[in-house]
C-alpha cells in the first residue's frame, strides 16, 4: 500500500464481497488501484457522490431549501428513504456482479461524505445481510487507515457552520437506532410506499409503536406514535374551520363548551385534560378495577415496571419519569426545566413549493386533515407542542379546538420553540398516554368482534414544523414505554425517520440526559421495591464479526 495516497482510508469485508474506500476525489480509477493493491478483483465501483440512489451523499428535505438546512445538507445524516433506496440498489448490483468479484463503494473525504457513506454501508449490512449494529461498529476499528472521531458525528441542524457538542449524534447512534427499529418492528418495508406518500401529502410519519400485550386479546393490539407538523401549515386552506355535520340527532360531537368534553368518570379516557398548561386541569385517579385490567400492559412496557405481591404495577411510566427528573435536579443543583431553557436562534419555517413541482396533492383544508386522522390513522389523541399564535403560522394561528369538535381528542403541552420540554409537561403527557392505554385495553377486551381499525390505534404529536419539540416529547414517551430502549438509539432512529429533527443543543442535551442517570435511577427504584437489579453483561459479540472478516 505504499503507493496509495496516505489520506485514503478503507475497510475490507471479504465475507460480503464489499470494499469501502474514502480518499482523494472518490473516483473509480483511484478505487481500482487501491483494491487491486489488496489482491482483490473489483467487479464494479460505485461513486456514492455521483449516485442518485445514494442521493449524492447530501441531505435534502421537501419543505426546506438546502440553504436553510445549513451544515447538515452536507453532513447529514441521510434519511431513511435514501437508505432504503440505496440498499435496494446495492442488492441488485451485487446480484449482477460475478460472485468472485468485489463491489467497491467510494467517496471523497469532503465534510459529511465519510459518515454518510459508512451509514449507507452499515445500513445495508443490517437490513440486507442481518448484521448487528455492534458488528458493524467493529468495522470502524479495523486496519485500513484511521477515521477521525469528528468524521463519525453529525452536527446540529439549521446551523450555517457545523456545530458539534458532546451530545451530538454519532454514526453508532444511527446504526443502533436502525437495528432497534428493525427489531421492534418500527420499520415495516412492506408499507414503504404508503409511508412515503403520507409523509409527502400530510407531513406526518410513524416513529415507534407499543404493543398492548394481554392474554385476553384474540389478536395483538398496538398503538403507533406519529410525528407531524401543525396541520394548519400542511393544508392548502387553513381558514376553513367549520363544525362537523351531524349525521343523526343522537350523534354526540365533542365541543369545548360542552361539560361532557372532560368526563368525571375515572374509567373514561375523557378524563384527560384538554391542556396541561391549565393549572386546574388534573387527571382522574385510576380505580382498582381499571388498574387490574391493565396489569398485563406494564409487564411489557419497561424493564423497571415490576409487580407487587397483589399483582399491581409497582412503577408506571409516569413514576419512572418523575424519579429521573428528580434525580437529575439533585445532581445538577437546578430545576430541570431551567437547565434546558436556553434560548435558541430563530428556527426556519417550512415552505411549500409554489412552482407546481410538488407531485403529491396536499389535503385541501382542516376537515380533510381531520378525516385523515380519524379514518386513516385511527387517531386516539392529538398532542400539540406549539403555542397557538407563534410566528410562522398562517393567518388565524393554530387550529384551537377544531379537532376536538371533529371528534379527535386534543392535549396541549405548549413550550418555547427550540427548547426542551419541561419535566412537568412530560410527566402530564406520559400520564395522559397511560390513561389512553387503559382505555384502549378496555375497548379491546369488550369489543373483540368489532375492532377499531383492526386493533391499531395512534397518537399524533406535533409542533409548528414537527421537528424539535414534538420529537423531544416522543423521545420521552419512547424511553418510558419501550423495554430496554436507550435514548441514544432513539436519537439515531429519530434523525433517520425524521431528518433534521431535534434542532438545537438543548434538545440534544435533553435526549442524552434520558440515558445518563438511567442505571442509577433504575437501581434506586428496584431498591425501593426490595427487588435486586440484574446487571447487564458487557460482553461484545466479536465471534461472528471475526468470522466474517
Amino acid at each position: 500500500m505504499a503507493s496509495s495516497n496516505s489520506s485514503n482510508v478503507w475497510r475490507n469485508i471479504p465475507s460480503e464481497r464489499l470494499f469501502w474506500l474514502a480518499g482523494g476525489s472518490g473516483s473509480s480509477s483511484s478505487a481500482q488501484k487501491v483494491i487491486e493493491a489488496q489482491g482483490r478483483s473489483c467487479g464494479t465501483v460505485l461513486c456514492l457522490e455521483e449516485l442518485d440512489a445514494a442521493a449524492h451523499l447530501r441531505l435534502s428535505l421537501p419543505f426546506f431549501a438546502d440553504s436553510l438546512l445549513g451544515a447538515v445538507h452536507l453532513y447529514g445524516p441521510l434519511g431513511i428513504d435514501t437508505i432504503l433506496d440505496f440498499c435496494t440498489y446495492l442488492r441488485t448490483t451485487m446480484q449482477e456482479v460475478d460472485p468472485k468479484d468485489f463491489v467497491c463503494l467510494t467517496c471523497s473525504r469532503r465534510p459529511g461524505a465519510v459518515p454518510n457513506s459508512l451509514l449507507l454501508l452499515g445500513a445495508f449490512l443490517i437490513l440486507e445481510q442481518k448484521w448487528s449494529a455492534e458488528e458493524v461498529a467493529c468495522l470502524l476499528n479495523q486496519e485500513g487507515g484511521r477515521i477521525s472521531p469528528v468524521e463519525l458525528r453529525f452536527p446540529t441542524p439549521f446551523t450555517a457552520k457545523p456545530h458539534f457538542t458532546a451530545d451530538s449524534l454519532s454514526l453508532e447512534d444511527c446504526l443502533r437506532g436502525l437495528e432497534t427499529a428493525v427489531t421492534k418492528g418500527w420499520l415495516d418495508r412492506s408499507q414503504e410506499k404508503e409511508r412515503r406518500a403520507t409523509a409527502a401529502a400530510f407531513d406526518a410519519v410513524p416513529v415507534f409503536s407499543v404493543a398492548l400485550d394481554s392474554p385476553n386479546f384474540e389478536h395483538m393490539a398496538s398503538i403507533r406514535f406519529w410525528i407531524a407538523a401543525d396541520p394548519v401549515t400542511t393544508v392548502e386552506d387553513s381558514s376553513k374551520r367549520p363544525d362537523p355535520i351531524r349525521k343523526c340527532p343522537t350523534a354526540h360531537v365533542l365541543t369545548t363548551d360542552s361539560p361532557s368534553t372532560i368526563s368525571t368518570n375515572p374509567d373514561s379516557f375523557f378524563s384527560i385534560p384538554k391542556s396541561v398548561s391549565d393549572p386546574g386541569a388534573t387527571l382522574s385517579p385510576m380505580s382498582a378495577r381499571s388498574m387490574h385490567s391493565i396489569v398485563c400492559l406494564y409487564k411489557s412496557l419497561s424493564h423497571i415496571h415490576t409487580m407487587d405481591d397483589d399483582g399491581m404495577p409497582s412503577a408506571t411510566p409516569k413514576q419512572v419519569w418523575r424519579q429521573r427528573a428528580k434525580h437529575l435536579e439533585r445532581k445538577l443543583g437546578q430545576p430541570r426545566a431551567g437547565f434546558f431553557a436556553e434560548k435558541p436562534a430563530v428556527l426556519p419555517t417550512k415552505v411549500h413549493k409554489t412552482d407546481g413541482t410538488q407531485s403529491v396533492q396536499r389535503p385541501a383544508d382542516l376537515p380533510a386533515f381531520a378525516n385523515f386522522l380519524k379514518d386513516e390513522l385511527g387517531c386516539s389523541l392529538l398532542v400539540r407542542g406549539n403555542h397557538g399564535n407563534e410566528r410562522g403560522l398562517p393567518a388565524g394561528g393554530s387550529y384551537q379546538d377544531f379537532f376536538q369538535r371533529w371528534g379527535v381528542k386534543q392535549l396541549d403541552v405548549p413550550f418555547a420553540d427550540g427548547t426542551a420540554p419541561p419535566s412537568r409537561l412530560v410527566s402530564d403527557l406520559i400520564a395522559a398516554v397511560e390513561t389512553l392505554l387503559k382505555d384502549i385495553s378496555t375497548k379491546e377486551e369488550e369489543k373483540q368482534v368489532k375492532k377499531h381499525h383492526s386493533g391499531h390505534y395512534s397518537v399524533v404529536v406535533h409542533c409548528k414544523s414537527g421537528l424539535g419539540r414534538s420529537m423531544s416529547l416522543l423521545a420521552a414517551l419512547a424511553v418510558a414505554l419501550c423495554p430496554g430502549l436507550t435514548a441514544g438509539a432513539f436519537f439515531g432512529w429519530a434523525r433517520l425517520v425524521r431528518p433534521a429533527c431535534l434542532q438545537t443543543p438543548p434538545q440534544e442535551r435533553f435526549l442524552r440526559s434520558l440515558d445518563e442517570e438511567r442505571d442509577a435511577v433504575c437501581s434506586c427504584l428496584f431498591a425501593c421495591f426490595g427487588k435486586p437489579r440484574t446487571q447487564m453483561s458487557g460482553k461484545h459479540l466479536l465471534g461472528r464479526t471475526q468470522q466474517k472478516l
